[in-house]
């Protein structure tokens, strides 16, 4: 007499197979996006300008020669794919808008500001650590091809704190690719540019020289002078 229990079925050898392979064609096309994404470069260009108080400007950003692109002008931002639009945003959210109209609806009560140290302070730390921080900056400015165009006058209404951030300027002057003339107002706040900047950024090269201007002790140091919290 036959028995009639049921028998165990093993899941063939080239099931098996099929599985692996997909994981592997997933696990390759990861890699090779990755890939893509490290070697193929970005390119950035951007306008911009402050007068009256008033900031404007546009900028653009695009990789692999063009084939995926962002541009921003006007608070609102497209996405394109070999420059046909393909999505729109709105960057000023339905958050902000509703703050904002409270805000004005409601006016705040006068409220008495805590001293910070603000641009002036950051600019002293700066130029303390100047050497080094002018070292990092020519490296990275290098690394991202950079080029920087900006005319204007500026001003803190401070003599002494005017003259630090005109120091400054001259310092951010002297690295290749960058191009300033600014004037001071040295009795007035003042705050006019006009800004042009462009850069094409290969993600292997910077990754290399972020890397090595992390790896120097007196980089660190002058990172943490000049990003770090200020002394109040």
């Amino acid at each position: 007499m036959r028995s009639t229990a049921p028998r165990h079925v093993e899941p063939s050898s080239s099931e098996g197979r099929a599985d692996m392979w997909i994981v592997l064609a997933l696990l390759c096309a990861f890699l090779g996006l990755v890939l893509l994404v490290v070697l193929l470069p970005f390119r950035a260009r951007a306008t911009g300008s402050v007068h009256d108080g008033a900031p404007a400007g546009e900028a653009r950003v695009d990789w692999a020669l063009g084939l995926l692109s962002v541009d921003v002008a006007a608070r609102r931002a497209a996405l394109r794919v070999a420059a046909i639009p393909v999505a729109r945003f709105d960057l000023a959210t339905v958050r902000e808008r509703k703050k904002e109209e409270r805000r004005r609806a409601r006016p705040r009560e006068p409220r008495r500001e805590k001293r910070k140290p603000g641009t002036p302070a950051r600019a002293r730390a700066v130029l303390a650590e100047r050497e080094a921080l002018r070292g990092i900056a020519a490296r990275l400015a290098r690394a991202l091809h950079l080029r920087v165009r900006a005319r204007g006058t500026v001003g803190t209404g401070d003599p002494a704190d005017t003259a630090a951030l005109i120091a400054l300027a001259a310092a951010l002057g002297a690295l290749p690719g960058v191009e300033l003339a600014l004037g001071a107002d040295w009795m007035e706040e003042a705050l006019e540019l006009d800004v042009e900047l462009a850069a094409r950024i290969w993600i292997a090269e910077l990754l290399v020289v972020a890397a090595a201007v992390l790896l120097a002790r007196r980089n660190r140091r002058a990172l943490r002078a000049a990003f770090g919290r200020l002394p109040t």
